[in-house]
């Protein structure tokens, strides 16, 4: 699992691009959230203001995923530690629940 986190600059997006495994992107902002399952090929986009984490979920081999952002965007980790991620991923036998 990745720390997770928002951006500085809340106008930057990101775009993720599965390459290997399979994994999970949680996002959140505010109250709102939304996964999305991720696996090779997969193009997943991170709007602006949204804050962001992966999970690896394949059995055998890691997630692998290329990311692309702005420079200016930056991190901000301390918002993550203010507003802590609402969703946590458990393994349940052959497979996941999100709680």
């Amino acid at each position: 699992m990745t720390k997770g986190h928002y951006h500085i600059d809340g106008n930057c997006a990101e775009i993720y691009y599965g390459q290997k495994g399979q994994g999970l992107l949680l996002l959140q902002k505010g109250n709102e959230k939304k996964y999305l399952e991720m696996y090779s090929d997969t193009i997943a986009y991170i709007p602006a203001g949204w804050g962001h984490r992966t999970v690896n979920i394949s059995r055998k081999e890691p997630f692998v995923f290329f990311s692309v952002w702005p420079a200016q965007s930056g991190y901000d980790y301390e918002r993550g530690i203010k507003e802590p991620f609402q969703m946590r991923v458990f393994k349940s036998g052959r497979s996941y629940i999100i709680v």
